[in-house]
């Protein structure tokens, strides 16, 4: 009996430290639902509202230093909710871990202060933000926050109440709004409420922080960036968001950036006209270039993908009056060029800006014509070494930029099938096909005519081309197919030495004109000297072919052809 007694109580026992493994077991796994383990190679994966809930609420607990976390995708609160989410982290428990949103959305957020909160109010239980407070080894960066209402208290900001970290590579859309109408003494800021030894970059807020209330004797801090900044750094930030201008009775500092700093870093930040009434001082002035998404500027030492004279975001370049940018295709080759005109009445400001433009006392913006091809400032010309090359060429001629005065060296043997002019855009420049060793490059020109005047320069008016050798086949059923240009439509033009192999097949029933090297001498002038056909014209129907030259109405002049 005592033997059977002592089996079940120790039977008992191991059942009770069984379940109390297993419970503890589900609780663990319970408060870790996250997909990953939380290291830098395998984060812990956010995908959810609940998920970014249960960060919330684990996070009153647990500083999760070094541990990393990731959004996966956009994540959406119910708007219709009110405090639909809690701050990560707490007075107790600053964030010391690493939250990259992975330039995914955040939106939906709904958080608020009532008055009879403040009734209960015994420190800063009360902050708001997506974060509460950020710290030292914390890090969140590559997020966007939108469609988000947030009515403050004390210290608080969009993304962190209080931040001792890093705040990187954040927007905030116009669709969010910081708002207090509680008086106390604020620091409000729409990236960071305060910022003590932390810092903030590479961040763009068109958020909207206002205060309707009088602030009863209290000082208030209000940033377009942050509300105070105590040893800490503000770098490479924007506001183009709403910062009410203030009335309050008291001392009170709102400026564009940050409100009140103290041993502070500010460096390289801007504001547009539209965030500030007036009357405010002591930040950069700003104004705001939009150019494409494909082009980038960079600062007066006129390095590709460096700003030492601006910001580049969302589009645009922002900058001050006087500031000389550049601009560069973003495959770093080559230059750009656009139409700069006055942003507030779109009148033209200037043309064709290919190399550096200096920014006036008003915003511009940069309407992109076309991508110049890279130029070679040894030789003093534009280098085609490609199809690519070439119908930057193409693009170019067809928006107006006739390389008038300018030089294009064929660099390598190129195959193509676009022709470079059209009946309204001449080519006027000088193009010729010997590389920088002395080599003779080719034009490989395969095409099947859309229309009339179908070859390698469909339209040519006072230009040059010279040594190039042109092969390849032209297919048409219309008149005007050559092996090197379609029409000459005026002034004194020249080809030489070159040799054309192409072959023609027409289907054209007709005089159609066809010319081995050219079609048509409609007007002005052509000089020929040293050129040679060595291909084919082949069509039963046609007629009226040209070994050299189809039609001449203009004057032509040959010289050993």
């Amino acid at each position: 009996m005592k033997l059977f007694t002592k089996l079940t109580k120790h039977f008992h026992a191991r059942t009770a430290v069984t379940l109390l493994l297993v419970m503890l077991s589900m609780t663990a796994q319970t408060a870790w639902a996250w997909n990953g383990d939380g290291t830098r190679s395998n984060p812990y994966l956010i995908s959810s509202a609940n998920d970014l809930k249960d960060l919330s609420s684990q996070s009153q607990s647990n500083d999760f230093d070094g541990v990393y976390f990731e959004l996966t995708n956009d994540i959406v609160f119910d708007d219709s909710q009110s405090n639909n989410l809690s701050p990560i982290a707490s007075d107790s428990y600053y964030f010391q871990g690493v939250f990259d949103g992975k330039n995914h959305t955040i939106s939906g957020i709904r958080m608020s202060v009532e008055h009879e909160d403040i009734a209960n109010y015994g420190g800063e239980s009360l902050h708001k933000g997506l974060f509460d407070n950020i710290g030292a080894n914390g890090v969140v960066k590559n997020l966007k926050v939108a469609n988000t209402r947030i009515s403050a208290y004390n210290i608080s900001g969009i993304i962190a109440s209080y931040c001792e970290g890093t705040i990187a590579d954040v927007i905030i859309a116009n669709d969010v709004e910081l708002h207090d109408n509680l008086p106390h003494g604020e620091q409000l800021g729409s990236i960071a409420g305060f910022v003590r030894w932390g810092t903030i970059s590479h961040c763009y807020s068109e958020g909207r922080i206002t205060f309707d209330q009088n602030n009863d004797g209290y000082h208030v801090s209000m940033g377009g960036i942050a509300g105070i900044v105590v040893n800490g750094t503000i770098e490479n930030c924007v506001f183009a968001g709403y910062l009410q201008k203030s009335t309050f009775s008291l001392s009170t500092n709102n400026f564009a950036i940050v409100g009140h700093a103290s041993n502070e870093t500010l460096y390289n930040n801007y504001y547009t006209d539209s965030s500030l009434e007036s009357g405010y001082s002591g930040v950069s002035l700003a104004r705001t270039i939009t150019v494409p998404s494909q082009y980038v500027v960079s600062g007066n030492q006129g390095y590709k993908y460096s700003y030492y004279n601006g910001l580049f975001f969302d589009h645009k370049y922002y900058t001050s009056p006087g500031n000389t940018f550049y601009v560069f295709p973003a495959n770093r080759e080559g230059g750009s060029t656009f139409n700069v005109k006055r942003t507030s009445n779109n009148s033209t400001v200037a043309t064709n800006i290919q190399d550096s433009y200096t920014m006036p006392a008003y915003d511009i913006t940069l309407e992109y014509l076309t991508c110049m091809p890279h130029y070679d400032s040894t030789y003093d010309c534009y280098e085609v070494y490609d199809e690519d090359t070439w119908n930057m060429v193409v693009e170019c001629v067809a928006n107006g930029i006739d390389f008038s005065g300018k030089t294009l060296r064929l660099k390598n043997d190129v195959t193509v099938s676009t022709p470079i002019g059209d009946s309204t855009h001449p080519f006027k420049g000088e193009f010729y096909g010997v590389d920088t060793y002395g080599v003779t490059r080719q034009i490989n020109f395969t095409a099947t005519a859309t229309g009339e005047y179908c070859a390698p320069f469909v339209n040519i008016n006072g230009a040059n081309i010279h040594d190039v050798k042109v092969a390849g086949t032209i297919s048409t059923n219309y008149k005007n197919a050559s092996g090197l240009v379609g029409k000459v439509s005026g002034g004194t033009a020249t080809i030489q030495n070159v040799v054309s192999t192409v072959t023609i097949n027409s289907t054209y029933n007709g005089a159609a004109n066809h010319g081995g090297l050219v079609s048509e001498v409609a007007s002005g002038t052509l000089n020929m000297n040293n050129c040679v056909f060595a291909g084919r014209m082949q069509g039963s129907n046609t007629s009226a072919w040209g070994g050299i030259v189809g039609k001449k109405s203009g004057t032509l002049n040959m010289t050993k052809c």
